[in-house]
């Protein structure tokens, strides 16, 4: 549904669809868009703001907004020199490529595509015997059944989902 605005008094005239959330009171008032502060936030939904620079969503810890020098949880500045900040902006670094010895064709190669290439270790994971890159199988149950790729000195969050059949995704 479109909503209208009202430029002389820069408000909108037309009630917001979306009735908020209720631990953010800020989006509880209908008349407002994207928490009264277009300037750091969009609402590209029409029913939730998010932050405009550097934001993610994450499972459990829901948008998260990476600053320079800091990270943004639900509202709370984490400093660059925090523990919690050092954990985490590993996460959104940029991910080791793959390498052209772990793939065939345009696809990786997994312990079902290629069993002979990598070795099983006792906690059910597998190391490819070239490159040292580790296969976990993924026991989420999101994006279905695949494997997480990792290099062997990979930081937190450096993996590649990965399915059986070799398709990076």
């Amino acid at each position: 549904m479109a909503r209208y605005y009202d430029s002389n008094i820069g408000r909108f005239i037309t009630k917001d669809t979306f009735h908020g959330i209720e631990d953010d009171p800020q989006p509880l008032n209908l008349y407002a868009y994207t928490k009264n502060n277009p300037v750091m936030y969009i609402d590209p939904s029409g029913h939730i703001s998010i932050p405009r620079f550097g934001s993610f969503e994450i499972i459990g810890l829901g948008i998260v907004t990476i600053l320079a020098g800091a990270i943004v949880i639900r509202g709370v500045v984490i400093s660059g020199s925090s523990w919690l900040y050092q954990k985490v902006k590993g996460f959104f670094a940029k991910k080791t490529a793959v390498p052209s010895k772990l793939k065939t064709g345009g696809e990786v190669k997994t312990p079902e595509t290629h069993p002979g290439e990598f070795t099983k270790k006792s906690d059910g994971s597998y190391v490819h015997n070239k490159t040292g890159w580790k296969a976990k199988i993924d026991k989420s149950g999101h994006r279905g059944r695949h494997y997480d790729m990792s290099p062997p000195k990979g930081k937190y969050g450096d993996y590649h989902n990965v399915s059986p059949g070799g398709k990076l995704f």
